[in-house]
């Protein structure tokens, strides 16, 4: 064999180690990008379930409230009133899994735009006022979250940490 022929098996073998090397690089990219788009999806798919249950927990304890809860003359029981701090409670939870447990924005904007309206509705309605002013008084840590929870409590009620004395009524 001449020089000649070497030198044409070596540019023919790097020719098919080039095809073989894109043709690969091309095959673990579109793996990549498939495996990419699941985990997106599961992500979105995440986001969801744990919103919808949350919501599944708010509306079983909104099944527990009186129907006139939102009238400041009425008078709850103790049970219900047991109620209303769970409520908190499961506000908190919607704090820590979003702002806490995640740098997910998406869950952020799930407290962000969405769980902080429902609190600053309640904190509107005397009975959520009294019982988030009664935790926030209490000796409750909240997981040790306590300084930052309480801070969006009161972002949601004008800067303002709920105390029994500061109560004021939704406006119509």
């Amino acid at each position: 064999m001449e020089q000649n022929d070497y030198n044409l098996y070596s540019i023919l073998i790097g020719i098919i180690i080039l095809l073989v090397t894109t043709w690969y690089a091309y095959l673990t990219r579109s793996i990549m990008k498939a495996s990419n788009n699941t985990y997106e999806l599961s992500r979105k798919s995440t986001i969801t379930e744990i919103h919808s249950r949350f919501q599944t927990s708010m509306r079983e304890l909104q099944l527990k409230f009186p129907h006139n809860i939102n009238d400041n003359s009425t008078i709850l029981k103790d049970s219900e009133k047991r109620s209303v701090q769970l409520y908190w409670y499961l506000v908190f939870d919607e704090f820590l899994t979003c702002k806490k447990l995640s740098n997910d924005p998406e869950l952020n904007e799930l407290w962000d735009k969405y769980y902080i309206k429902g609190v600053t509705s309640a904190l509107r309605l005397q009975h959520f006022h009294h019982e988030i002013a009664l935790l926030l008084s209490s000796n409750s840590t909240f997981l040790g979250e306590r300084e930052d929870f309480e801070k969006e409590i009161a972002k949601a009620n004008g800067g303002i940490i709920p105390t029994l004395d500061n109560f004021k009524p939704k406006i119509l």
